[in-house]
């Protein structure tokens, strides 16, 4: 089966600051489901919750600051490996090494821990700069974050690619986590087989032609 598209996709580059976020107890119990545990996501997990703790210590409750510290920690003391399953939280932490979905997940646990709603987004980018003609799976981290007047916004940040409050636009989202365990892990494993068969699936993206608006010079 094929099927073609025809898009227009944006960079997504945030301006907000620590000075306009609010704090952690400024959110709608209507997003408690995103501080759950859930598949792979460990909030209730002892190190996790420790982690929490330390990242929370000294912010006053700033949820960007609280993000900022759990990005730096997880950029600071993990290197990027390729996987398979995804890993729990306790592995990734124990390992010292992870892919995207480990490294999200383990960013959305110490998020939710700390209190702050955290979620996965799955899909795909292109595996090189070089070019749009190879794509891979891949999975980025979104939190919502608490502004004046009772607004909210919700930020990005990729693990893998060192992307904190932006991303580019070549990307393909596929699922966003709704806070439903069954959900979640069904993404990762898209069907079964019984018997001494085995099933196989492929997924192939190719850009037939593209076209490039304006420039952004991105500030670390």
């Amino acid at each position: 089966m094929s099927v073609s598209y025809n898009v227009t996709v944006s960079t997504i580059i945030s301006d907000l600051k620590a000075e306009g976020a609010g704090t952690i107890d400024q959110y709608p119990a209507a997003y408690d489901n995103f501080l759950q545990d859930e598949w792979k996501v460990e909030p209730s997990n002892t190190q996790v919750q420790e982690l929490a703790t330390q990242f929370a210590n000294g912010t006053g409750g700033n949820v960007l600051h609280i993000l900022r510290n759990i990005f730096d920690y997880i950029m600071g003391n993990f290197t990027y490996v390729l996987g398979t399953t995804p890993k729990s939280c306790d592995q990734t932490l124990s390992y010292g090494y992870g892919d995207c979905d480990d490294l999200g997940l383990l960013y959305v646990s110490i998020a939710r821990a700390a209190g702050i709603p955290a979620w996965m987004e799955l899909g795909m980018i292109p595996r090189s700069s070089d070019g749009l003609q190879d794509w891979g799976g891949h999975a980025w981290v979104n939190a919502l974050v608490p502004l004046g007047g009772g607004n909210y916004t919700v930020v990005t940040v990729d693990l893998a690619n060192g992307y904190y409050l932006w991303m580019p636009p070549y990307r393909l989202s596929e699922y966003v986590d709704n806070g439903d365990s069954d959900d979640l892990k069904a993404f990762y494993f898209l069907f079964s087989s019984q018997g001494s068969g085995r099933a196989s699936f492929t997924q192939d993206i190719s850009v037939a032609s593209y076209s490039e608006q304006g420039k952004l010079r991105i500030e670390a």
